[in-house]
């Protein structure tokens, strides 16, 4: 894992957030970040490797699998806590999807 992966992952492990995670999963054709299959939730990281249409193409898949896409980017990273807040928030919020 990167470190910005082992820090999203010791926010989301062991149902930190009162939802379980699995990180690198298969969903679909694509492997994601991690996912909370019990909220529909895929949390991504977007590194260097990441290209526009591409994620685009990515993410309109999974929402149609039923999945809701939230990412943050290495800069996001630099403020742990607000990912952390917004991770549940979005866990704990049906309005938000």
């Amino acid at each position: 894992m990167t470190s910005a992966e082992t820090l999203v992952w010791t926010m989301v492990r062991g149902k930190r957030l009162g939802w379980k995670f699995r990180r690198q999963e298969p969903v679909g054709p694509y492997i994601v970040d991690f996912v909370c299959i019990g909220r529909r939730l895929v949390v991504e990281l977007d590194g260097d490797g990441h290209g526009d249409d591409y994620d685009a193409r990515r993410e309109a898949h999974l929402g149609r699998l039923g999945f809701r896409v939230l990412r943050f980017d290495n800069d996001d990273l630099s403020e742990p806590a607000w990912v952390e807040q917004e991770i549940k928030a979005w866990l704990e919020d049906p309005a938000r999807w």
